[in-house]
Order: structure tokens, then sequence, then C-alpha cells
């Protein structure tokens, strides 16, 4: 018993230390975007945000767990996603692809290129347009195209990685879309680390909130500091992302819900489609995203 009470206190300290850390990196490179451009602050503060996420995800591995140090490497390399257990368990059933999916993948590749395309031709005349075409060019070729082929790819080689966008379009609810179709690779370890204790402190309304004011802060440090303006605006956008999940479950929205499907997806797509001007904000499509297509 004093052993496991021994390594269970240094595990602890271990992750506090981990805690410690990741702060620390993450305000060292807020402090140093002050002498970057807007561009490379914001690739800057999203690759380090994004690789102590990756490695925290490595954290509470069990003792014995035998992975293999190249599945490992692609896990952390070649793969965008956080599901670790998933990737690096070689006993896990996997979903072969399909065709299908290879030229959906595809067909959204050359969708970003066009984007891209006619996003430079205003990039002189509209920097807010060419900035939110430019946004849309690489969440096209990046969450839609590269990373679901790297899924299939993976997915070929018997590896459980599923895609990281779970065709969101289909979403039949607000819920379906946030909890179970858009960017796995973020909600899965915040639903894990966050939400599941949260609930077991707080009501589920509140759980629920705590975690879109965690993605609202999130996107305030890879949005609005690489702006430099707009701050608040990302983390309204959330607020009303939870607000409309509670809405949707009280007496009123909820009953007419349940009588049509269609009032569901139309209650979803507004709420999650009408205020994106303050999540991608002016500032962050001019100052950011529109100084891109010059490169």
């Amino acid at each position: 018993m004093a052993t496991v009470a021994m390594r269970d206190n240094k595990s602890t300290r271990a992750i506090e230390l981990a805690n410690v850390l990741s702060v620390a990196a993450i305000a060292a490179v807020w402090a140093a975007t002050c002498a970057w451009s807007p561009t490379t602050a914001m690739w800057a503060m999203s690759l380090t945000m994004y690789g102590i996420w990756k490695l925290r995800t490595l954290e509470k591995a069990l003792p014995g767990e035998n992975w293999n140090p190249k599945r490992v490497a692609g896990y952390l390399l070649l793969w965008p996603g956080t599901e670790r257990q998933r990737f690096l368990d070689a006993g896990s059933d996997v979903e072969r692809p399909n065709a299908q999916e290879s030229i959906t993948a595809i067909l959204f590749l050359v969708a970003g290129a066009g984007l891209w395309y006619a996003a430079r031709r205003f990039a002189s005349t509209d920097p807010r347009l060419a900035g939110a075409l430019g946004l849309a060019a690489l969440v096209c070729v990046f969450h839609f195209g590269l990373f679901h082929l790297a899924s299939i790819a993976w997915r070929s080689f018997g590896v459980d990685a599923p895609p990281i966008m779970n065709q969101p379009w289909r979403a039949s609810s607000l819920a379906d879309f946030w909890g179970r179709r858009w960017n796995d690779a973020f909600h899965a370890p915040v639903h894990r680390r966050l939400f599941r204790p949260a609930s077991r402190q707080w009501t589920p309304a509140w759980a629920t909130m705590s975690v879109f004011i965690f993605s609202g802060l999130v996107h305030e440090l890879v949005i609005s500091v690489p702006a430099r303006g707009g701050f608040g605006l990302p983390t309204l956008y959330f607020l009303f992302q939870g607000g409309g999940l509670l809405l949707g479950r009280g007496k009123i929205l909820a009953a007419c819900q349940s009588r049509s499907e269609r009032c569901q997806r139309l209650w979803a797509w507004f709420v999650v489609v009408a205020p994106v001007p303050l999540l991608f904000h002016p500032l962050f499509l001019e100052r950011v995203i529109a100084p891109m297509l010059s490169l």
C-alpha cells in the first residue's frame, strides 16, 4: 500500500509540474508574440498549445502498457488526433476506409485550393473577405482534406485513427455537432479531463458551460492575442454555443424540436453559424489570415 501511495504521489507531483511548465511555455510564447508579426504569432501560439496538448495525452500511461516506439512517434508527429489509447493499442478493431472517403477528402482539397485562389484575388481590395475565404480554404485543406487522408492512411495499415471531422454537416442537433462531429482532437480530451470532473462537482449545466468557457479562452490565445484585438469576442461566441445548447434543452424549444428533426437542425446551424463573426472577428481576418495570402 505504501508503495502504491508513493507512486501516486510521484504521479501527482509530475502532473502538477507538467501543468506549471505548460502554463509557463504558453506565457513565454505570449510574451514573445509582441515582437512577431500577427501571422507568425498565431502559428507559434497554435503549435505550442497543440504540442503541449498532444504530449499531455501521454502523461497518464499505465505502467503495463507496452507501446511500439514507432507507433508512438507516428502518433506524435504524423497524426493530429489526441485519442492516444485508440491509436497506440495494437489490438483495436479498426473501421477500414472506403473509396468515398478518399474522394470526399480530395474534393475538399480541390475546394480549398479554389478558395485560396479566390482569396488572393481579393487580398489587396477587401482584406476581410480575403481573410474569410483564406480561412475557409485552410479548414478545407487541413481539417477536411489532409487530416482525413491521414486517417485513411493510418486505418489502411490497421491503426485505429478515426477522422478528426465526422461529417459535421450531418449533425442532427447542436449537441451532436459539438459532441460527436466537430474536431474530435479537441473535444475528446476536453470531455474527458474537464467535463467529466466538472460534472461530478457541479450541475450538468455548469459543467457544460465550463467546457465552452475553456474553449473560448483557448481560442482567445490563438485568435485575439495574435491579432492584438477583438478580445472577448471568441469567448462570447462559445458562451453563445453553450447558451444555445442549454436553451435547446428547455421545455418550449425541446418540445418543438422533438416534433421535427428539421427544427433541431435549423436551430443547430443558426447557433453555430450566425455568430461566427464573433469567433473569427475582422481584426483576425485582416491582420492574421489576409497577410498569409501574399506568401
